[in-house]
C-alpha cells in the first residue's frame, strides 16, 4: 500500500522465481477507502517458458511455382546444432492452402485479375481464411532426410492459392522442432484481366474495355482466344420486420446476361471489346480464357450505369448510399465523373462538399432522377487526396419531416506534376587534396521541361 499524498508516481519490480507457473498475470492499481476497493487501471503481461532448440529442420520445395494437377515435392532435413543428422526422427506434416492473388508488372496494374464475387459495398459471406488439404507422418532416415510428394488436384484447389507446407519433427528425446515453405499452385497457364475505361456508363452509350492476357511472369500472350461476358446484376430488395418489429431491408440480387463477344489478342496479347447499356444498374463484365490443358481463368469488373428512369439499386439499413467515382485516379486538369446512386424518388436535394482538412468547394443540387452524374474539375491544390460527399434530402416538402442518406468517395490524384527531376554531374571523374571541384545541377518537371527550384548541396 502506498499513501495516495505520496503517489505522484510510483514504480515497483516484480520478480519472478525460475518456478513461476506459466500463464497470465494481471497487475491492479486500487483505491482503498473505507474498507471498499475499486480498480484505477490495471496492465496484464505472459510468463511462458523457452527451451533452446538443440537442432534446426530445414523445408525446401523442388519449385517455387506449379499448375493445378501437377506435384511438388518436398524434403525435409534436420541437423543438430552441435552438428550430426536427427536420424529417424518422427516427422508431422500437413499441407495448408489460402488464396492466391495474381500480381503483375506495373505495366498492367490497372487490370483486374480476380474474379470478384460482389459488388463493391457488398461484402461477401465469410470463409476460413485457411485450410487444411492434406496431412501426414513420416519417419526421417539416418540422414535425418525425407522427400514427401504431393499433387494438387483440382479437387484440392479450384483456384490460385498459395500452399504452405509445415511439419514438425520431433526427436528420440521428444523435443519439437517446426520448418515450413510454402509454393504458388496456379489455376492456369495464363491470367486474363480486364479493365473499364470508366466506372460509370450511361444508358445507350457505348462503353469500351481493354483485356490483357498474361503468363506468370508477365509476359504477353498473342493470338489467344478469350470471351468476355456481360451480366447485369438486378437487386430486389424488400423490407421486412425483425424479432423487435423493426422494419430491415432484406436485399436479394438476380444476375441476368447482357451481352457476350469472343475475342483474339493480338502480338502484345491486348484486345478491345465495347459494350451499350440498354439501361441503368449495376453491371458486371467478365473475361474468361483456357491454357493448353484445358484450365480456365476468369477475371471480372464492376461498372454503374446511369438513367433518366428510376434505378432499384440496393437499399442499405443505414444512412450510406454508393457514390461511384469514374477513375481509380486522377491527375489535375481532368474532370471526375461521380455516379449519386441515391434511392429516393423523384425530385430531391443533395448537398455536395469536396474536402480534406477544410471545405474547398461546395454545391447545392436539385437531382430529378437516383442516377445523377456529377462532374467535378480537379486541381493540384487537392493532390495527393481529397474526399467528396453527398449528403441527400428527401421528404421534407411532403411531410415536414425530412430523410437523408450520405455518400462519400475517396479521389486519389497523381502526384507527378509536383514531381522535379533532379540530375548532379561532377567535372572530374577523380580529385586529390586542394582539388576544385565543380557540381553541375539540372531540375527538370515531369515533362522533362527545365524548371527554377530551390536546391540544398
Amino acid at each position: 500500500y502506498v499513501p495516495i499524498s505520496d503517489l505522484g508516481s510510483f514504480t515497483d519490480v516484480l520478480n519472478l522465481s525460475s518456478d513461476a507457473a506459466v500463464g497470465t498475470y494481471t497487475v491492479r492499481a486500487l483505491r482503498t477507502k473505507d474498507d471498499d476497493d475499486s480498480i484505477i487501471s490495471s496492465v496484464s503481461f505472459r510468463v511462458a517458458e523457452y527451451e533452446k532448440p538443440e537442432f534446426e529442420v530445414n523445408v525446401d520445395s523442388d519449385q517455387s511455382e506449379i499448375l493445378i494437377g501437377d506435384s511438388a515435392s518436398f524434403s525435409l532435413d534436420a541437423t543438430y546444432y552441435s552438428g550430426g543428422a536427427v536420424s529417424n526422427a518422427q516427422a508431422q506434416w500437413f499441407i495448408e492452402t489460402s488464396d492466391y492473388s495474381f500480381t503483375p508488372s506495373g505495366d498492367y496494374q490497372g487490370y483486374s485479375f480476380t474474379d470478384w464475387e460482389r459488388d463493391l459495398y457488398y461484402a461477401d459471406e465469410t470463409r476460413p481464411s485457411r485450410q487444411t488439404i492434406s496431412q501426414g507422418d513420416a519417419e526421417m532416415d539416418a540422414n535425418g532426410h525425407v522427400d514427401i510428394e504431393q499433387e494438387f488436384t483440382l479437387t484440392d484447389v479450384t483456384a490460385s492459392q498459395r500452399a504452405t507446407f509445415s511439419v514438425n519433427v520431433t526427436d528420440v528425446t521428444g523435443n519439437v522442432v517446426s520448418g515450413s515453405t510454402s509454393l504458388v499452385v496456379h489455376q492456369s497457364e495464363y491470367y486474363a484481366g480486364i479493365r473499364s475505361n470508366s466506372y460509370v456508363a450511361v444508358q445507350g452509350e457505348p462503353q469500351d474495355f481493354d483485356v490483357i492476357v498474361l503468363d506468370w511472369d508477365s509476359n504477353p500472350i498473342p493470338d489467344q482466344s478469350v470471351t468476355v461476358s456481360f451480366v447485369e446484376r438486378q437487386w430486389f430488395s424488400v423490407q421486412e420486420k425483425d424479432a423487435q418489429g423493426n422494419l430491415t431491408w432484406k436485399s436479394s440480387v438476380k444476375e441476368t446476361p447482357a451481352g457476350r463477344q469472343i475475342l483474339t489478342t493480338d502480338a502484345e496479347g491486348h484486345a478491345t471489346v465495347s459494350f451499350t447499356p440498354t439501361k441503368g444498374g449495376v453491371f458486371k463484365a467478365v473475361v474468361s480464357t483456357k491454357d493448353s490443358k484445358g484450365h480456365t481463368h476468369q477475371a471480372s469488373t464492376y461498372f454503374w450505369v446511369a438513367s433518366s428512369g428510376y434505378v432499384p439499386w440496393r437499399q442499405t439499413n443505414d444512412r450510406t448510399f454508393s457514390l461511384i467515382p469514374d477513375k481509380d485516379i486522377y491527375s489535375p486538369g481532368d474532370t471526375a465523373r461521380l455516379l449519386i446512386a441515391q434511392p429516393f424518388e423523384g425530385e430531391v436535394y443533395a448537398l455536395v462538399t469536396y474536402e480534406r482538412g477544410h471545405i474547398y468547394k461546395s454545391d447545392v443540387l436539385a437531382l430529378d432522377g437516383n442516377s445523377t452524374i456529377y462532374e467535378l474539375p480537379i486541381t493540384d491544390e487537392f493532390a495527393p487526396i481529397a474526399y467528396v460527399s453527398v449528403v441527400v434530402i428527401s421528404g421534407a416538402e411532403v411531410t415536414g419531416t425530412p430523410t437523408y442518406k450520405v455518400g462519400m468517395a475517396t479521389i486519389n490524384i497523381d502526384t507527378k506534376q509536383k514531381s522535379l527531376n533532379v540530375d548532379v554531374s561532377v567535372d572530374k571523374k577523380t580529385a586529390g587534396p586542394g582539388d576544385e571541384i565543380t557540381y553541375t545541377i539540372k531540375t527538370t518537371d515531369y515533362k522533362g521541361s527545365p524548371v527554377s527550384a530551390d536546391v540544398s548541396l
